[in-house]
């Protein structure tokens, strides 16, 4: 039986723990000192960080589905493209439930260390997210 790598390791953790809610596999999968180094409000580190945003998220969107677009591996690193989407029936971020299908991207780094998720860094599409929720977002230049 060979060692999950890298990419087995992050898509079992985006599709245990966020597509099908089984919170019990972040402590499988996730280092009990994972950092999010581009956290969430109110993200802590480590499985239970991971956990409420996967709440959040799955109560926001409870049809919440996660799509791996590109993954790429080398070494104890992965980078992945994820294509989100789900139906808005619970409050998301202060914005009360719209009913509207919504569509998403993110992009995210992760370094895996003895078979565990230790750190990560990543950005979502937050724009095109809250445009779809009926909401502004100020543009800033780069």
């Amino acid at each position: 039986m060979s060692t999950p790598g890298p990419k087995e390791i992050l898509g079992r953790a985006l599709e245990e723990i966020f597509n099908q809610g089984r919170f019990a596999a972040a402590e499988e999968l996730i280092a009990p000192d994972y950092i999010n180094r581009d956290a969430s409000p109110g993200q802590g580190a480590g499985p239970n960080g991971v956990i409420h945003v996967a709440r959040l998220y799955r109560t926001a969107f409870p049809d919440l589905k996660l799509s791996i677009e590109r993954m790429i591996s080398e070494g104890d690193w992965v980078a992945v493209h994820v294509r989100e989407e789900g139906t808005h029936l619970g409050p998301f971020e202060g914005i009360a439930p719209t009913g509207r299908r919504v569509v998403w991207n993110w992009i995210g780094i992760y370094r895996v260390a003895d078979g565990k998720l230790v750190e990560r860094w990543g950005r979502i599409d937050t724009q095109l997210l809250y445009e779809q929720l009926g909401c502004r977002l100020m543009k800033t230049a780069l």
